[in-house]
């Protein structure tokens, strides 16, 4: 089940932001960067930042964000307002399942909804680049691009 996110769920979101910074394994003395990281989230969410997630039996497994950025108009733009994906990750024992390529249709809807007609993403991630492009997403530099 596809769901956006809210305030219940940002100590989950948390986790797998900081997941995705920091292998679980190694020890971080930097615990402060979870408080950061909730306090960012805490700050923007469902108001320039909407947090898709896959739950399954309520616990968030895959997640995307789009982060809402206004920019100067342009000819291929002209409101200027973009979109930017973020923290797109699926737990390692969730992969390989399609959770993330549903969470990002619903993602891309929600920008249609919003009147964006541009979504970006970096990443050096071939696999992640590979569900990208397969979604309609164009490669330009070293990003991926949507006009929608």
């Amino acid at each position: 089940m596809i769901q956006l996110l809210d305030e219940k769920y940002i100590d989950q979101i948390t986790n797998i932001r900081y997941i995705m910074q920091f292998d679980e394994k190694e020890e971080i003395k930097q615990k402060e960067i979870k408080t950061q990281i909730k306090n960012y989230i805490s700050k923007h969410i469902n108001k320039d930042l909407f947090i898709y997630g896959y739950l399954i039996d309520n616990k968030v497994v895959s997640t995307a964000s789009l982060l809402i950025h206004e920019n100067y108009p342009s000819y291929e733009n002209l409101s200027g307002i973009k979109g930017r994906l973020s923290t797109v990750f699926t737990l390692e024992t969730y992969r390989q399942k399609g959770y993330q390529k549903k969470v990002l249709k619903t993602i891309i809807n929600k920008a249609k909804e919003l009147k964006i007609n541009i979504i970006k993403v970096n990443t050096n991630n071939p696999i992640a680049a590979n569900l990208y492009q397969s979604i309609g997403f164009k490669k330009q530099n070293n990003a991926y691009k949507l006009t929608i």
